[in-house]
C-alpha cells in the first residue's frame, strides 16, 4: 500500500482503525498545533475533529485531503519517524557564540512527545524504503549505496475564490529520511503547481535526490558502494553503523568496528548515559556526555567517519 500510495488501501487502514484512533494519532503527529518554532506568524493548520467526519471525509482524511498542514509539520511528523517515534521541537539555532567565537548560549534538541514506539517507528522506516525501490512511486529518489526512505504527495489546491479543489492545479512533494537505518537528515520537497507531469515522485523526487546527495558529505555520511560483478563473494555484508551500535549492546565492551582506518561512530540516540559510556569507551576519543537520563542528540552523526581527537559530543534529557 505505501510503496504504490494506494488511496484504497489508506482508506481501508483507516477504517480499521477509526475515526477516534485516527484523529488520536494525526494530533500526537502534531497536526493542527504549531510547532513552536522560533519564529513568528506560525499557523496550527486545520484538522477538524473526528465528531464531524462523515464518511466521505473520514476517507478522504486517511489519504491526506480534508485537512490543512504546513510544510513544518509535515516535516516534524517523519522527523518522528526517523527518529524512533520521538516528535522533537524544531529549532533554528544551535549556538550563539560571543564575540570570542566561544559558545554564550547553546540550543538542544527538546523532545515533545513518544508518538509510536520505536519498533513501530522501525518497521515504518523499513515500509518507507520500498518507495524508493524500482516499483514504488519514487525510485527517482533512490542513491546508489545509501538507503533512502520516503513518500510522495499529489495534493489538489484550493481556490480562494470558490475554497474548493481548482481544476488542474497540484502541490507535488517528495519527503525522505537517509540513511534509513540510522537516519541523520529529513528533507521535504515541495513543488507549487508544476508543468506537465504532476506527481511527487517525477517532479519532487529528482529534487530530493540532488539535495540528499550534495548534503551527505557535509554531514560526514559516506555512501556504502555496493561491489562490482566481479567482487568476491562475502558470507556478510559489512554492517551498518545501525547494526554496529546494536552489536555493541548486545556484546557489552568489544573494540570498536572500523571501516578502512576510519572508525565509524555508532547511534547512541535512546540509550542511557551510562549504556552510551560503555559503547564508547573503546573509541579514541573523551566524549562529552551532557545532561541525564537517554541520549536526545550526538555529534558526529551516526555512521561518521571519526579518527583520534575527534570530538565527541552527546546530550542526555529525561524520559518523558
Amino acid at each position: 500500500m505505501i510503496k504504490v500510495s494506494s488511496n484504497i488501501g489508506a482508506t481501508k487502514i483507516g477504517r480499521k482503525l477509526g475515526p477516534k484512533t485516527m484523529y488520536s494519532y494525526i494530533k500526537k503527529f502534531g497536526f493542527g498545533a504549531p510547532t513552536r518554532i522560533d519564529l513568528p506568524g506560525e499557523v496550527p493548520g486545520l484538522v477538524w475533529p473526528y465528531q464531524r467526519w462523515g464518511e466521505i471525509e473520514a476517507s478522504n482524511i486517511c489519504f491526506g485531503q480534508g485537512l490543512s498542514i504546513s510544510a513544518l509539520q509535515l516535516t516534524s511528523a517523519l522527523g518522528a519517524i526517523a527518529n524512533d517515534g520521538r516528535l522533537m521541537k524544531p529549532y533554528l539555532v544551535s549556538q550563539v557564540l560571543d564575540q570570542k567565537g566561544q559558545p554564550a548560549k547553546a540550543f538542544a534538541p527538546q523532545p515533545v512527545r513518544q508518538v509510536l514506539s520505536p519498533e513501530t517507528a522501525r518497521l515504518m522506516r523499513q515500509l518507507l524504503t520500498r518507495v524508493t525501490e524500482q516499483g514504488g512511486t519514487a525510485p527517482q529518489a533512490a542513491i546508489e549505496g545509501v538507503a533512502v526512505g520516503g513518500k510522495t504527495g499529489t495534493a489538489q489546491k484550493v481556490a480562494p475564490e470558490t475554497r474548493r479543489y481548482a481544476s488542474g492545479k497540484y502541490v507535488s512533494t517528495f519527503m525522505g529520511f537517509l540513511p534509513a537505518e540510522a537516519p541523520a537528515l529529513v528533507i521535504l520537497v515541495i513543488v507549487d503547481e508544476p508543468k506537465g507531469s504532476h506527481y511527487g515522485g517525477v517532479v519532487a523526487a529528482p529534487v530530493f535526490k540532488a539535495i540528499a546527495e550534495q548534503s551527505l558529505p557535509l554531514i560526514g555520511i559516506k555512501r556504502l558502494t555496493p561491489p562490482g560483478p566481479h567482487a568476491p563473494a562475502r558470507e556478510e555484508s559489512d554492517p551498518t553503523p545501525w547494526v554496529m551500535a546494536q552489536r555493541a549492546l548486545e556484546q557489552g565492551p568489544v573494540q570498536a568496528e572500523s571501516q578502512g582506518t576510519n572508525q565509524l561512530m555508532p547511534d547512541l540516540r535512546g540509550l542511557t548515559l551510562r549504556k552510551a559510556a560503555e559503547v564508547l569507551k573503546n573509541y579514541p576519543f573523551e566524549p562529552i556526555l551532557e545532561g541525564s537520563g537517554k541520549a536526545v542528540s550526538q555529534r558526529p552523526l551516526p555512521g561518521t567517519a571519526i579518527t583520534r581527537g575527534t570530538r565527541c559530543q552527546v546530550q542526555f534529557r529525561p524520559t518523558i
